[in-house]
């Protein structure tokens, strides 16, 4: 015959008291996850409900606790921040004024080797550096930046060397 001592009734979750049940039948629900460290407890001859997990007949049967999820992709690591490259603002800066000013040639080439240089780096250094839009739009903006001029200079080379050329008040070649 058992004693009343190792006899507990529980609260589940449906709200529903259930038991006296022995210490190892409580145990065998812990482990089926029928009952967890929060579940309602109370002991035979006793009139007061405490978590089960604060008795220390049942904390060796508890499961560990389970560890916190990790963070989804792409969020940041609070206390990491990655910066911007420098080496791609410089390839974005470079490739606007390449197309606005019509200076290809030297800001072209500066931001094309630039912005290569930051795709490079944010590639060896994902933890580190950002700024792969940037690099990609300066790369983009800085050989359309080239075009442009190099039409511009060949539209000038054509013009120049026509056979007949107009001069506003002049007529003829």
């Amino acid at each position: 015959m058992m004693t009343n001592k190792f006899m507990y009734k529980i609260i589940g979750t449906d709200g529903k008291e259930y038991g006296p049940v022995t210490a190892d039948q409580l145990r065998h629900w812990i482990a089926e996850n029928r009952a967890n460290a929060q579940t309602l407890v109370q002991a035979a001859g006793s009139n007061e409900w405490k978590p089960l997990g604060t008795l220390a007949d049942f904390s060796t049967a508890m499961p560990p606790a389970p560890a916190a999820p990790p963070p989804p992709p792409g969020l940041k690591t609070p206390g990491v921040y990655r910066k911007t490259s420098g080496l791609a603002t410089g390839g974005l800066v470079c490739g606007i004024f390449s197309v606005v000013c019509c200076c290809g040639f030297p800001l072209g080439i500066l931001g094309i080797f630039l912005s290569i240089a930051a795709l490079s780096q944010i590639k060896r250094h994902p933890d580190l550096y950002e700024g792969h839009v940037a690099a990609i739009t300066g790369l983009v903006l800085s050989i359309v930046g080239l075009f442009v001029t190099l039409i511009a200079v060949l539209g000038q080379l054509i013009t120049e060397h026509a056979p007949f050329h107009w001069h506003p008040g002049r007529f003829g070649p």
